[in-house]
């Protein structure tokens, strides 16, 4: 609580004209610069991001912290995924996420959460979905929320389809109330894949490369088995964020959440909206989850990425091609990192005008985070693709291969593409999120 209190003396001492005030800050805001302070100390060290913060110019300021350092090749890649994961949450609560993403939330409304508590989790719920913008809801490319209650039974608020605005998303969780019962988190995971993860209730198909999102917020332990279920909702290429809150049981989240940074845990519900900025920055930016010989046409613009995971077995490599159909794109590659870019990446492909990309990685585990990843011993690979053109339109697949005839690298003419780190990996959301547990 120190450091909070240090920063926020500091900030209304040094803002300029017209700057909001630190309580007047979007907390999400609030977290990104407890965050920068907590690993520099005073704004001495870091006098260029202040001066943005103190003006409240916020592009200037997130343009800093993706660009944070002079000589980054000598930087330790934590602190690059560092001011990444700062940047992305400092979006997320000036609700600029840009991306579109199909996220179901399921919450737990059994005897054990109480009214009060769930009605904060509708709160979480509603300030969530706030955090996009209105004009991202809409149309065929928008993005779409559904909501999904359980117990010792299963309830459905609102499908994908249902609404396209800011107001209707409102207006329905207004309208949900709580019953209480048991806990069956098992059995609300079968019947959410099927009843909101379909075509026919709002779902994407596949080959558009929208990521598919399942935030399940619980209190306790599950009455039934939950690694299968969440197993087969996994195998369906959506990704599950396991927030537990209070007596939640550690292990269930994390046999529900494919890796540890998608587990979440708080020890109440009044902690809920410290999390708001940190899981909308994590679901706007989320990897497409992508099956192996699965063909992806999507569009990215220039300044933004488009960002794919791939399972691999170890003893194989991945073969990633990439076909751009309009426009020109750069490619990056890695197996620990979800958001490889320039400065932070295993292989990449930055000859935009060669229009047919190749990238070729090896699935040999780096990492004791890669090594939980699915429980099938397969191993993630990230893939980020960005636009060299204001806008590009492109196709992505990706298929495994015998490393003694598809051989690391890339096919990029002017040269073999080998850049490989020493540099360990360090956990970033999860030490943000630590953050936000011990200063608010």
């Amino acid at each position: 609580m120190q450091i909070l209190k240090s920063v926020q003396s500091r900030y209304d001492q040094d803002k300029k004209a017209g700057a909001k005030k630190f309580d007047s800050l979007p907390r999400g805001i609030r977290t990104a610069i407890v965050s920068v302070w907590f690993q520099f100390g005073l704004p001495t060290k870091y006098p260029k991001f202040w001066g943005h913060v103190t003006r409240n110019e916020w592009e200037k300021a997130v343009n800093e912290l993706r660009n944070f350092y002079s000589n980054p090749g000598d930087q330790a890649r934590g602190d690059l995924r560092r001011r990444n994961h700062e940047a992305d949450i400092i979006e997320a609560a000036l609700s600029r996420c840009t991306s579109s993403v199909d996220l179901v939330f399921l919450l737990d409304e059994s005897g054990s959460v109480r009214a009060t508590n769930f009605q904060k989790s509708l709160d979480f719920v509603g300030r969530l979905i706030g955090s996009f913008p209105e004009e991202n809801l809409r149309g065929e490319n928008g993005t779409r929320f559904g909501l999904s209650t359980f117990s010792n039974s299963y309830s459905t608020k609102f499908h994908l389809y249902d609404y396209t605005s800011q107001l209707g998303y409102s207006s329905a969780i207004t309208k949900v109330s709580y019953s209480g019962g048991g806990t069956q988190l098992g059995f609300a995971l079968g019947r959410v894949l099927t009843d909101q993860f379909s075509e026919r209730r709002g779902l994407r198909p596949k080959a558009d490369g929208l990521p598919r999102i399942l935030v399940v917020l619980t209190d306790g332990e599950s009455h039934d088995d939950v690694s299968t279920p969440a197993k087969t909702v996994r195998d369906n290429e959506i990704t599950i964020y396991a927030v537990g809150v209070a007596r939640y049981d550690l292990q269930q989240l994390k046999d529900i959440a494919p890796l540890d940074q998608h587990v979440i845990t708080l020890d109440s519900f009044s902690k809920l909206d410290a999390f708001v900025s940190t899981i909308t920055s994590s679901a706007c930016y989320e990897p497409r989850a992508s099956g192996n010989n699965e063909t992806i046409t999507t569009n990215v613009k220039k300044g933004s990425f488009k960002y794919f995971s791939y399972k691999v077995n170890p003893e194989k490599n991945l073969e990633v091609s990439v076909d751009d159909l309009v426009g020109s794109t750069m490619l990056y590659a890695s197996r620990t990192t979800p958001h490889p870019y320039k400065y932070d990446h295993d292989y990449k492909f930055e000859r935009a005008s060669q229009k047919d990309k190749v990238i070729v990685i090896a699935g040999n585990a780096t990492s004791p985070r890669s090594k939980r990843s699915t429980g099938n011993n397969l191993q993630p690979i990230y893939i980020a693709v960005t636009s060299d053109t204001d806008s590009a339109k492109f196709a992505i697949v990706a298929n495994e291969c015998d490393p003694s005839v598809c051989v690391e690298g890339t096919n990029e003419r002017s040269g073999s593409s080998k850049n490989y780190s020493k540099f360990p990996l360090v956990f970033l959301l999860g030490s943000i999120a630590v953050l936000l547990n011990n200063y608010y």
